[in-house]
Parts: structure tokens; C-alpha cells; sequence
């Protein structure tokens, strides 16, 4: 089984990659790491100037970088792991990734935002966890409910 894992470089994300870590080695699972990046530039591209397209190639520059070295950490610990940067809305590119790579599970954390939050901006977690044709891992990764998290962890790794 493969799983796809939704990487947003949150605070939670070292959370989230001991989740991804400990299932993997669980079910001996290949793992795809995934960051969906802003299609659009902040700003808009009225304003897409030189200047603004050089940062904004740069932060995908090191969002890949980062992402990359979550991967190879993965890799370091026995775990066969690949990192893919992607344009797209959130919700949507983890859906269609998760078809495209056949993966049997989707990883992803949530960050607890209230119902208002959701009820005005929605939540590609909801929304991934709605749509999805696989089994959905939701890991929450707000410090108040990162505790509730190591309830997926093998003993051993407690």
C-alpha cells in the first residue's frame, strides 16, 4: 500500500512526519510527500512583476528544498519516500494525486480551526476526507491536540 502525505510546513509538521514515519514502517508502505503551493502569487498577478516572480520562485525554491529534506529524513530511516511540489487548489491536487499514484491512504493533519472558520473558508481536510477514494489519516496537529495523535504510533515508538 502506498500513502500519499500532505505536507503544509505548519507547526505540526514534524508531528505529522512521525505519523507519516510510524504508519509507513507499519504497513511497509511507500510514502509520497506532497506540498500543493499557491497558484496564485500574493497579490494577484496584476502585480506580477520581476522582482515579485524572482520571490516567488524562490520561496517554491525552498519549499521544494524543505520538502526534499523531509523526504530524504524518511529515507535515512528505512522508509522508500518521494517529494512532489505541486501547483493547484489544496484539496483538489491531493485528489487527483491520490487517483494518478493509486495510493491505498491519504495522510494529511488538521489544524482544529473552529466551525465559524469553516464554515466561511472550508477545509481542504474536510474536504479531501469527503471526497476521497481511499482511506483518510486526518493526524491533529494543533499543539493543544497533538497528544491525541500518538494513539496511531506503534508502541514502540511512544
Amino acid at each position: 500500500m502506498d500513502i500519499l502525505a500532505a505536507i503544509d510546513f505548519s507547526n505540526g509538521t514534524d508531528k505529522l512526519i512521525s505519523t507519516i514515519s510510524a504508519l509507513s514502517k507499519a504497513h511497509k508502505a511507500k510514502v509520497w510527500l506532497i506540498h500543493v503551493a499557491d497558484v496564485e502569487p500574493p497579490g494577484g498577478f496584476d502585480v506580477y512583476s520581476t522582482t515579485l516572480r524572482d520571490g516567488v520562485a524562490e520561496a517554491y525554491h525552498e519549499q521544494h528544498k524543505t520538502l526534499q529534506g523531509y523526504a530524504q529524513s524518511l529515507r535515512d530511516s528505512g522508509i522508500d519516500a518521494n517529494a512532489l511540489l505541486i501547483q493547484g487548489a489544496v484539496a483538489e491536487t491531493i485528489l487527483r494525486q491520490a487517483k494518478k499514484l493509486d495510493v491505498g491512504a491519504i495522510i494529511m493533519g488538521s489544524h482544529g480551526h473552529g466551525a465559524l472558520y469553516h464554515l466561511l473558508l472550508g477545509s481542504a481536510s474536510t474536504e479531501v476526507l469527503e471526497k476521497s477514494d481511499c482511506s483518510v489519516v486526518i493526524v491533529p496537529t494543533r499543539e493543544a491536540w497533538q497528544s491525541r495523535a500518538q494513539i496511531l504510533e506503534p508502541t514502540s515508538q511512544r
